[in-house]
């Protein structure tokens, strides 16, 4: 059998039942826009969905942000990093809760969004803004198109 190659999607987003991502959501429905998918289960075709920190949709993540970064760093620690596996990370707030693991080995202290690079164990990683309905950064239809051509060139890649 053939390995699964699809990239992990590892964001912070409302879930819903088993799904780590509800596409019920701004995000949920964003991230199928922006992949070219034509449902959630499409877009689970390209890519495996993992959720750091999960919350119901009846909540929303405005919690004490100190709150939230410490539930993120635990779960962050928990998370085994398969370098055999690709990661997007979606929004800061994960480069933050992954720590050290979640920066590139040399060069760049700042991450350029949809350019890979490897972490200290050799795992490929890109970074992605969140598509949240709150990140402004996705009001400009340049940017999106930005994400949308990654997200789909690794569909394809």
């Amino acid at each position: 059998a053939m390995a699964d190659s699809r990239p992990i999607i590892l964001g912070i987003a409302p879930a819903e039942g088993t799904l780590p991502w509800s596409p019920k959501t701004r995000s949920g429905q964003m991230l199928i826009e922006l992949a070219g998918a034509k449902s959630y289960q499409d877009l689970q075709r390209s890519y495996h969905l993992q959720n750091l920190c999960k919350a119901p949709l009846d909540e929303t993540f405005a919690y004490d942000p100190k709150q939230l970064r410490k539930a993120l760093q635990s779960a962050a620690d928990l998370l085994v990093l398969d370098p055999s596996t690709r990661y997007i990370l979606v929004g800061y707030e994960v480069v933050r809760a992954l720590g050290i693991n979640g920066l590139p080995t040399a060069g760049r202290k700042t991450l350029v969004p949809f350019r890979w690079y490897q972490n200290r164990h050799a795992v490929w990683m890109a970074l992605m803004p969140h598509p949240s309905g709150r990140n402004r950064w996705y009001n400009d239809r340049a940017n999106r198109m930005l994400c949308a051509a990654f997200l789909r060139g690794i569909e394809n890649a």
